[in-house]
């Protein structure tokens, strides 16, 4: 008797919650997915590496929002660029970066939008830059875009310390550049610990 007069409701508040369970569950997957690269048991061992083919194949991922968005992507790195390092850190580390640049350009009224990415190749470093002409990071923010949690895009904040913790596996460091307009970062592989 109770689940005859009471069947509608009680069909609503299943499927409510339901839908409630599967948006937890996709957020945990998508969080399980973003902290992967810190599971250091799992990770494959270093190799020579392509720099600019990995940084290619995090700019696929995102080709058609740069498309959408219009946004250029020059990717200026020595295509024969070689370091001793772990592929899916490099590409980790690129695809958090990219990520960011994508949301602050989509999410402002910029015009010419583009991503920029160069080396140099010194005796002890290479130095990788990667600069867009978005709104940029205040240098009020730039020492705590690195810590777990902090976000200036209602995200996770887990993008950014990933990315640094994937770059010092392969013997690098990542830090914001100072510039008038835009945000820049650097990354600097230390080939004497390569």
């Amino acid at each position: 008797d109770f689940l005859e007069n009471h069947d509608e409701e009680l069909m609503k508040d299943i499927e409510l919650r339901s839908n409630n369970t599967l948006s937890h569950v996709f957020n945990l997957r998508n969080l399980f997915k973003r902290i992967e690269p810190l599971s250091i048991g799992r990770l494959p061992n270093k190799k020579e590496t392509n720099i600019y083919d990995s940084i290619q194949n995090a700019l696929l991922v995102y080709e058609s929002k740069f498309k959408e968005q219009k946004i250029h992507i020059y990717n200026e790195i020595d295509k024969a660029l070689i370091l001793y390092a772990r592929e899916y850190d490099i590409y980790t580390a690129f695809i958090n970066f990219i990520e960011n640049s994508l949301y602050w350009l989509e999410n402002s009224n910029i015009e010419n939008k583009f991503i920029k990415f160069s080396s140099k190749n010194a005796l002890t470093t290479v130095l990788i830059t990667m600069y867009d002409n978005g709104p940029g990071i205040s240098s009020e923010y730039a020492n705590s875009v690195f810590e777990p949690g902090f976000s200036l895009k209602n995200g996770t904040g887990l993008g950014m310390p990933i990315a640094a913790e994937a770059l010092k596996r392969s013997n690098a460091n990542v830090l914001i550049g100072e510039v008038d307009k835009g945000t820049i970062l650097y990354i600097e592989f230390n080939k004497e610990n390569i």
